[in-house]
């Protein structure tokens, strides 16, 4: 059963009392950089503990596109600045097949003439700036963590959302203008359930991916990259035993062999054992 979205009552409000100004631009810049690099994207804890994502952000310093929001969210309450984590529809090449449309989070601070967007699990390390003085629109180039392309992306308030386009494209994606308060039980646990990829990510001071792993239920394959190491895919069955429980000398022996840091190779085999121990079998 889907978990509903469920909204606060009162709209977003904005503070009068907060009014834009080039130190506090600077602040806000600053605060959404702390928000990428105190945080690494993974899904692995989901499968394997029932933390959630505000507890996996304030005490881990990790999680998903929810514990990115929360995390953001506790950094502008530290300031004294009341923001808001909203639900959002992300670009086509951000969503799997089986996920609803709202399946993202991101964080809006509203302020005397406009919103602030904040959205740092897809590593924006600027904070967004939609001023009524620029007709609620504002445009930067960020480079995609993964891939390590550059993309123009444009934001634009229209209505009760802020309407999303890359490379002067409209990619039918946006940010509600209001308060979802219950993002993880709508949004992770519904992405988790439709996207069988279960993947860490760590990226370095440029915001590209520098260490990654992934498991792919889709085709059984492992795939592992990192700034030392190059992509590098192997199939789960072959760290299977016959009982289908998997082999821990066959996987550290794997894993100790790649051009891994010892910290990067002791963390990824514990990921990926813990993993079969809660989720075995879930391979075909």
């Amino acid at each position: 059963m889907q978990m509903p979205y469920k909204y606060s009552k009162f709209p977003l409000v904005r503070n009068k009392d907060i009014i834009m100004s080039k130190q506090l631009k600077h602040q806000l810049d600053k605060s959404a950089r702390k928000g990428c690099l105190n945080m690494v994207f993974t899904r692995f804890p989901y499968y394997t503990s029932k933390v959630q994502c505000k507890r996996l952000a304030l005490q881990h310093n990790e999680g998903n596109c929810v514990a990115f929001a929360f995390y953001m969210h506790n950094l502008l309450r530290n300031s004294k600045l009341k923001a808001y984590i909203v639900g959002s529809k992300p670009p086509p090449k951000f969503a799997r097949e089986g996920y609803r449309d709202i399946s993202h989070a991101g964080v809006v601070l509203p302020y005397s003439t406009g919103y602030v967007l904040f959205d740092t699990a897809f590593y924006f390390h600027k904070a967004i700036v939609l001023d009524k003085s620029n007709d609620y629109q504002s445009c930067h180039f960020f480079t995609n963590v993964y891939t390590r392309n550059e993309d123009k992306w444009c934001f634009k308030l229209i209505k009760d959302k802020i309407v999303v386009y890359i490379n002067d494209i409209d990619v039918d994606a946006y940010y509600e203008l209001r308060e979802l308060i219950n993002p993880h039980q709508s949004i992770t646990i519904h992405t988790n359930k439709a996207d069988k990829t279960v993947f860490r990510c760590e990226i370095d001071k440029q915001m590209v991916s520098s260490f990654y792993y992934k498991i792919n239920l889709w085709n059984n394959m492992l795939t592992v990259n990192s700034k030392t190491q190059n992509t590098t895919h192997a199939y789960l069955s072959s760290f299977m035993q016959p009982n289908m429980k998997l082999d821990k000398y066959k996987i550290k022996a794997w894993i100790y062999d790649l051009n891994l840091t010892s910290t990067q190779k002791r963390k990824m085999y514990k990921d990926i054992t813990t993993f079969f121990l809660h989720n075995n079998p879930l391979i075909n």
